[in-house]
């Protein structure tokens, strides 16, 4: 059983949480191992990699992507849109432009469409966000991909060609905003073999309609009350009316026996955190043959 309580905390600006580093290296038609890829691919790098911008229905914003080849050659870029959503684990799932529920991606537009950068150079794309007059209220997101041109196959050898591609994500936040959310269950697994990890699984429901940078703490206690371990819950970006499921490996000394696990968790509110505790047996285990505790 699960006992959820609300607390009290402060936190930073909402959009601040979003801020994060989703940069994507993707491989494409990489149908043989990757040791056998040709050499000298290039990657560009972006910056920023993400950002939150807030406009009302009607409104029109802009934005600039610096994109810097860090290669010794000149590198030549495609620069393309994608919707992009989040599993409940949080990989990204990415797909055509205006496909996916809450996409920005038919609200934009940019130049140029190709880039071609000279080493250690940076060059920019300029992009526009015209938010239709019936925008509905909340967060919709988009990524303004740049790909590399697919590798050249060395003549004689096997190996697979691919290109590689680093995304710029686009939140646009359409006010009036409802930031809320809530632990909805915590389930554990116990360790089956000495040395093993006891496994938590906390689910995270985003109740509102912004997204949200979730991150938070662990606490676990044993039955005298003394601390067993303490850990950060690392930030994850959670979409609206969503779950997410933080998996947690409690590695340490854990000895069997009961403990109360407690669970505080922010998501971008400046009054309220949301918490949840769950109570767990670890099972004495004996040690294997090769001495492992």
């Amino acid at each position: 059983m699960i006992g959820v309580r609300i607390a009290h905390g402060r936190h930073d600006d909402p959009r601040r949480y979003l801020a994060l580093p989703l940069v994507f290296y993707v491989l494409l038609a990489a149908s043989t191992p990757l040791a056998t890829v040709a050499h000298g691919q290039g990657a560009a790098m972006v910056d920023p990699a993400s950002v939150v911008h807030v406009a009302a229905p009607g409104e029109a914003i802009t934005g600039i992507v610096r994109v810097t080849n860090p290669m010794e050659e000149v590198l030549r870029l495609r620069v393309y849109l994608s919707d992009w959503t989040l599993d409940p684990v949080g990989q990204f799932t990415f797909a055509d432009v205006g496909t996916l529920p809450a996409s920005a991606s038919t609200w934009i537009t940019f130049s140029p469409s190709v880039l071609d950068i000279e080493p250690h150079a940076t060059r920019e794309v300029r992009y526009e966000v015209q938010v239709p007059a019936e925008a509905g209220a909340g967060t919709h997101q988009s990524v303004l991909f740049v790909e590399s041109e697919p590798s050249e196959a060395v003549p004689g050898q096997m190996a697979a060609t691919f290109s590689v591609r680093v995304g710029h994500v686009v939140y646009v936040n359409v006010p009036p905003l409802v930031t809320e959310g809530a632990i909805t269950a915590i389930f554990g697994e116990p360790p089956t073999t000495a040395g093993e990890p006891y496994h938590l699984t906390v689910l995270y429901e985003n109740r509102g309609n912004a997204a949200q940078g979730v991150q938070g703490s662990l606490v676990v206690t044993d039955d005298l009350g003394e601390t067993a371990i303490e850990a950060d819950v690392e930030r994850s970006v959670v979409l609206p009316s969503s779950t997410r499921a933080f998996e947690m490996n409690l590695h340490g000394l854990l000895p069997g026996g009961t403990y109360t696990a407690l669970v505080v968790l922010g998501y971008g509110d400046v009054e309220r955190e949301v918490a949840g505790s769950y109570d767990f047996v670890v099972p004495e285990i004996a040690a294997d043959p090769d001495g492992a505790l």
